[in-house]
């Protein structure tokens, strides 16, 4: 397959550009849970003791959109709310950035306890300000708040996708055989579906591409890299489904899509040519993959790193919890995973490689893990 190396790319200017990331597309004791490990890493449940001798706290939970991730996000949120004695106020912010801060000074005037804040990064120097100001505690998701001096300037759970886009790549790499029957590695295009207006997005498809090229440099002509110019299933499909068109002599396709809509509009694609049987689709995502699986659908849809729900908000309610009983501050929270430099703590979830034969022993074990049933 002698072709150039395609980057399908159309560039949109975005008010909300980078912001676009908090839509797709990480628990211990009252006591300590500052500077220990969560349980998806420690092995240990949560305690319970201590959460009910006190009244309710409130906890602000401001996101970008209604996206599955964020439905997803909140049910978790409130599990363990139910669990450790807190309330959960859900408001999205349509990716207005304006609406965000008027949603933060609200929840200020009205007196909630804390924040959880996954919305575009836009608005992270005013909120950072405003809350300061108030001396309310926050901990942003998905993105950290960094500085013109390239610091983290506050406690932040996050999702490391550049890891993500390379173990997915290494594992497909590895695994193709039991999936794509005949093909050698020659015969495959690997297209990676993107959103580059949005880093977090941009740092998992670069490092899927990264990884592929060290690897199989000599294949740099199989690479294909499709830009979307919105996010959403409708224009992943059509891009997908016009990449495959157009290269009709490619005979196998993998297809890491860096969101699960993405996939869903690649799995529609390759339906609508009938290519299910030469074809492999990842992605990072959530749980969509995982309701498919259930039913028995998509059986090109193979693996999935998840940003999970309950390890995502599992750290960040302990998290929360700990800045709002002054147990921890901004500083000691979670110090001993600091990068040199930060203010506060950048958090990285632990991820792995999930498919359709182990996805319900990763649910139970993480769940487990966090003390949600």
């Amino acid at each position: 397959m002698k072709k150039p190396l395609k980057i399908i790319a159309v560039f949109l200017v975005l008010a909300l550009s980078t912001g676009i990331m908090a839509a797709c597309d990480g628990g211990s004791s009252n006591n300590s849970p500052g500077t220990s490990s969560p349980p998806s890493q420690s092995g240990t449940q949560p305690s319970d003791t201590g959460h009910f001798a006190r009244d309710p706290y409130t906890i602000s939970y401001v996101y970008g959109n209604a996206a599955p991730i964020n439905i997803g996000f909140i049910a978790a949120l409130e599990a363990f709310g139910a669990k450790m004695n807190f309330k959960v106020k859900a408001t999205g912010a349509d990716f207005d950035p304006a609406k965000v801060l008027e949603i933060i000074q609200t929840d200020i005037d009205v007196g909630v306890d804390g924040f959880l804040i996954n919305v575009m990064s836009e608005t992270y120097p005013r909120q950072h300000e405003m809350l300061m100001e108030a001396g309310i505690p926050y901990i942003n998701l998905m993105g950290p708040y960094i500085d013109d001096q390239g610091r983290n300037m506050s406690p932040a759970v996050a999702f490391d996708g550049y890891k993500a886009g390379k173990e997915l790549t290494e594992w497909w790499i590895a695994n193709f055989p039991n999936f794509l029957d005949g093909a050698d590695m020659a015969d495959i295009g690997y297209m990676v579906v993107t959103f580059t207006v949005a880093f977090e997005f941009t740092d998992r498809s670069n490092g899927a591409i990264d990884t592929y090229l060290a690897m199989h440099p000599e294949l740099r002509d199989n690479l294909f890299v499709v830009d979307l110019i919105n996010f959403g299933i409708d224009i992943a499909y059509d891009q997908v489904a016009a990449t495959i068109a157009a290269n009709a002599d490619v005979g196998y396709w993998v297809i890491y899509a860096v969101a699960e809509d993405f996939a869903v509009g690649a799995n529609r694609a390759i339906e609508s040519l009938n290519r299910v049987d030469s074809t492999m689709v990842l992605c990072t995502g959530n749980d969509i993959a995982f309701e498919e699986w259930d039913k028995g659908a998509t059986p090109q849809w193979v693996a999935l790193i998840p940003v999970w729900k309950t390890s995502m908000m599992g750290t960040a309610a302990e998290g929360i919890l700990a800045l709002i009983d002054g147990s921890e501050t901004a500083e000691t929270l979670w110090a001993s995973r600091r990068a040199p430099g930060d203010l506060a703590t950048l958090f990285y979830v632990e991820s792995e490689v999930v498919t359709r034969d182990t996805y319900k022993d990763f649910i139970a074990r993480t769940d487990a893990a966090f003390g949600i049933s």
